[in-house]
């Protein structure tokens, strides 16, 4: 990629006060500058038992950097994707999966650490038209930043109904 006037974060330090309150957190704003980005990918998806059992992964690696040489805020420079997927009866579906992003610079020289998510989800169909699901994300309750100084939530789980109108 070779973008003109690329669009990207980046944090300016302001402060303001109001009556009792004065502080000096950050703010993002967009910024615009020329950029490249090299990026090589590789993948592979595999229904190791038909219908019934699937995995996938992709790995990439690239190189953002604006036009003066410096990274592109909040960009990682390489980063793996994988899951799996198990249909183990007509009505139950399971999925889990691990993604793993490299740490990433901003423009005030900050390194954010790299980060490791796992999740996972299950899928019950009741009846023809009605499911019910669970879904876990970040079960290794993981302190990680995809923006510098919003802590990103911990372990979560979800649950809720499917109704198929059609």
């Amino acid at each position: 990629m070779n973008a003109q006037n690329y669009a990207f974060f980046q944090r300016d330090q302001l402060t303001y006060s109001a009556p009792g309150v004065t502080s000096s957190d950050g703010y993002y704003t967009i910024g615009y500058a020329d950029a490249n980005r090299i990026k090589g990918e590789v993948g592979i998806t595999h229904q190791l038992v038909p219908e019934k059992f699937w995995i996938s992964a992709r790995g990439y690696v690239q190189q953002p950097k604006l036009d003066g040489g410096s990274d592109i805020p909040y960009e990682e420079s390489w980063g793996i994707k994988s899951g799996a997927a198990a249909k183990l009866f007509q009505r139950l579906r399971l999925e889990a999966w691990a993604d793993y992003i490299s740490e990433r610079n901003t423009l005030s020289s900050t390194t954010l650490d790299g980060f490791l998510l796992l999740g996972g989800q299950i899928d019950i169909q009741l009846t023809e038209r009605v499911g019910v699901y669970a879904k876990m994300i970040n079960m290794l309750s993981q302190e990680y930043e995809i923006w510098n100084g919003y802590q990103e939530r911990p372990f979560q789980a979800y649950g809720g109904v499917t109704i198929k109108l059609n």
